[in-house]
C-alpha cells in the first residue's frame, strides 16, 4: 500500500478566501480598478503601490544580474560638462544666439536678424505654453488638496450663514437702517415724481421737432401725410427709470394680411392639370393657415439715451418681438378685439378690488380683529354713522371725495386717461392747432 507524499511548501495550495476581492480578479479587471479609482479608492490605492513594487523588486533584481548596465555618469556626463562650462561664460543674449544658431530657426536664404526676431517670438510662446501646461500638470499633482480647499470652504460659508442667522442686532443698528430705509424711500420718491412730471402733458407738441430731439435720422420720415403721433412712458429693470417712446399712426393702413394673406406662390407651384372633379361630401378645410402672411411691426418701446453706443435693451428687443394676433376678417378682428378689452377691463377690476381689499385687512393687530373689517367692507359706506357727525362743510368734502373715487372706477374713463398720457400732438395738424408745452419744468 502506497502512501502519499507530502507537497513541498511552494506546492501547497494557497487560501484564495483569505486574500481580498480585488486581488482575485484578472489583470485586465485590477488595471480598470487603477484607471477609475473613484470606484474603489482603497482597492485602486494597494493593487497601484503594489504594482509599483512589482516592477521595482524587478528592476532591482536586473541590475544585481547584470551590473555592466548600469550608467556610469562620470563618463557619460564629461562632455556636457565640458560643454556646459563654456556655456555659462556666455551672456544671456549670446546664449539665446548660440540656440539659434543651432535652431530650425536659421535660414541661410533670409535676413539673419528677421529669423533672430521669429525664434525670440516663438521662445516667448513656447515659454508662455509650458508655463501654462505646467502649473497645470501641478495642479493635477495635488488633486488631493483641491478637494480638500472645497471642504473647508464649505465649512467656513456653513459656519458664516448660521453666525449671521443668529446675530441680534443691536438698538443702535436697527435705528440706522431704519433712517437708511426712510431716507433711500424720499430719494427714490423724489426721483420718481421728477421722471413722472417730465411725461404728464397730454396731446402737445409738435413730435416732428420731439423726434428731431431724440432721433434726428427717422424725424423725416414724420410728415403731415404719414399721421403720426409719439408716446412716452417709464419703464426699465431697473431704478431710477428710463423713459420710453414710440411712433404710433392714427390714419387707416393697406395691409396685405387684411386682404391677400396666402402663399400665392406656393399655390401656384402645387398647381396641376385643371380636370373636372366634383365631390360633394368633400369640406374644404379652411383651418390650415401655414405659410400664410404674419404681420411684424418690429415698432417696440425704445429708450431715450443720451449715450453714443448704448446696449441693447432687453425692453426694446422684447416688444419689437411681440406679435399681435391679426385676422383677415373685420368681423373677426372686431370681435377679438372686444374680447381682448373684456378681459382687460376684467383683469384691472380684479386688481383693484384686490389692492382694496388688502388696504382695508392690513394691520399689526390679531387674525381675531380682521373680522369687523372683513365685514365693514361689504357696507353701505353711506350708513356709517360718522356722517351724521359732520357738519356742512366736512360733509360735503366727504361725499366729493367719495363721488371722486366712484367716478375713477370708469374703465372707459381710465384707458382714454392712458391713451392721452404723455402723448405728443399729431403731426397732420396745423402749427397754430398744436398746443404748445408750457416754460415751466419740474425741478
Amino acid at each position: 500500500m502506497s502512501h502519499r507524499q507530502p507537497l513541498p511548501d511552494y506546492f501547497e495550495k494557497k487560501n484564495i478566501r483569505s486574500e481580498p476581492y480585488f486581488l482575485r480578479k484578472n489583470y485586465q479587471e485590477q488595471r480598470e480598478i487603477i484607471q477609475k479609482p473613484y470606484t474603489r479608492p482603497m482597492a485602486a490605492q494597494h493593487l497601484a503601490a503594489m504594482r509599483i513594487q512589482r516592477f521595482i523588486r524587478s528592476f532591482l533584481a536586473y541590475l544585481e544580474e547584470n551590473p555592466e548596465k548600469r550608467r556610469n555618469p562620470s563618463k557619460n556626463m564629461k562632455g556636457y560638462h565640458e560643454d556646459s562650462s563654456e556655456i555659462q561664460n556666455l551672456t544671456p543674449l549670446q546664449k539665446l544666439r548660440a540656440k539659434f544658431l543651432t535652431s530650425a530657426y536659421n535660414i541661410l536664404h533670409k535676413s539673419e536678424e528677421g529669423c533672430f526676431q521669429n525664434f525670440c517670438a516663438a521662445k516667448i510662446q513656447a515659454t508662455f505654453k509650458m508655463a501654462i501646461t505646467r502649473r497645470l500638470f501641478k495642479y493635477y499633482q495635488f488633486a488631493m488638496y483641491h478637494i480638500a480647499a472645497i471642504q473647508i470652504q464649505w465649512a467656513w460659508r456653513g459656519h458664516v450663514s448660521r453666525t449671521r442667522k443668529n446675530y441680534k442686532k443691536t438698538k443702535e443698528e436697527i435705528a440706522c437702517e431704519k433712517i437708511q430705509r426712510c431716507w433711500r424711500t424720499f430719494t427714490n420718491v423724489k426721483i420718481f415724481n421728477y421722471y413722472k412730471d417730465l411725461i404728464s402733458f397730454k396731446n402737445k407738441g409738435d413730435p416732428i421737432q420731439l423726434l428731431k430731439s431724440i432721433n434726428p435720422s427717422e424725424a423725416m420720415l414724420l410728415d403731415p401725410a404719414s399721421k403720426c403721433h409719439l408716446r412716452f412712458r417709464l419703464g426699465g429693470e431697473k431704478f431710477p427709470p428710463l423713459i420710453y417712446y414710440k411712433i404710433f399712426t392714427h390714419a387707416p393702413l393697406c395691409d396685405i394680411g387684411a386682404f391677400a394673406p396666402r402663399d400665392y406662390m406656393k399655390i401656384k407651384a402645387k398647381k396641376k392639370k385643371q380636370i373636372v372633379d366634383i365631390r360633394f361630401d368633400k369640406h374644404h378645410d379652411d383651418s390650415n393657415n401655414q405659410g400664410w402672411y404674419e404681420r411684424e411691426e418690429n415698432n417696440g418701446w425704445r429708450p431715450i439715451s443720451d449715450k453714443i453706443l448704448s446696449p441693447f435693451d432687453n425692453v426694446e428687443i422684447r416688444t419689437a418681438k411681440a406679435r399681435k394676433k391679426f385676422h383677415r376678417d373685420l368681423m373677426k378682428r372686431k370681435e377679438l378685439s372686444a374680447a381682448t378689452k373684456r378681459q382687460r377691463k376684467l383683469k384691472w377690476l380684479k386688481k383693484l378690488y384686490k389692492d382694496a381689499k388688502n388696504a382695508e385687512l392690513i394691520t399689526e393687530n390679531d387674525n381675531l380683529k380682521h373680522e369687523p373689517n372683513i365685514e365693514s367692507l361689504y357696507s353701505n359706506p353711506f350708513e356709517e354713522e360718522r356722517f351724521l357727525e359732520y357738519d356742512n362743510d366736512n360733509f360735503d368734502k366727504e361725499v366729493n371725495a367719495l363721488i371722486e373715487w366712484c367716478e375713477d372706477l370708469d374703465y372707459d374713463k381710465y384707458v382714454a386717461n392712458w391713451g392721452e398720457l404723455a402723448t405728443s400732438g399729431k403731426s397732420d395738424l396745423k402749427p397754430e392747432e398744436m398746443t404748445e408745452f408750457d416754460d415751466t419744468y419740474p425741478v
